[in-house]
């Protein structure tokens, strides 16, 4: 018989654990929202929006069905400069919010001006080793196209910024 118990467990099985007590404190259902907030948002404005919480309508034991199922509102921070951005794609936003609920959990977004953190990027190590080497450029005739060659090297290995034609 094989021991499960010493099985290797995926991350995102027990980030959920780990993460719940905090997540509820700030209003989130889910961490779901706070892990998938770059698919949500898109690429336009992952480095400029978070999500902070969300605020559920108050329902007490003599609340109706429809004040039940009252969608709720979710409080993100945007940087300054991207507020009427993100105004304007309000809609589609809460859209896929409430595409990861599966039903409109959230009817509406509560905007709250100011600095987002941004995660750290990894540093890309520099590749010099794999740079094209001056003895290998230099057998090519075309001159503008060993400059080019040179100006890539340099480029790729770290040494200096690319600029734009």
């Amino acid at each position: 018989m094989i021991d499960r118990r010493n099985k290797p467990q995926p991350l995102s099985d027990l980030i959920g654990v780990v993460l719940k007590p905090a997540v509820e404190r700030h209003g989130l259902a889910t961490s779901e929202i706070i892990a998938r907030w770059p698919e949500i948002v898109g690429q336009r404005f992952q480095r400029v929006t978070r999500p902070i919480r969300v605020l559920w309508p108050r329902r007490g034991p003599l609340s109706t069905p429809e004040q039940q199922h009252e969608p709720g509102t979710l409080v993100i921070c945007v940087e300054s400069a991207h507020v009427l951005d993100v105004q304007y794609a309000a809609e589609a936003l809460l859209e896929r919010v409430n595409a990861l609920y599966g039903y409109k959990a959230i009817g509406k977004l509560q905007l709250r001006q100011g600095p987002v953190a941004r995660r750290e990027e990894a540093v890309r190590p520099r590749i010099a080793e794999h740079a094209p080497r001056p003895d290998a450029i230099a057998a090519v005739e075309n001159v503008d196209l060993r400059k080019a060659l040179e100006e890539l090297g340099k480029g790729v290995a770290g040494q200096r910024k690319l600029t734009g034609s």
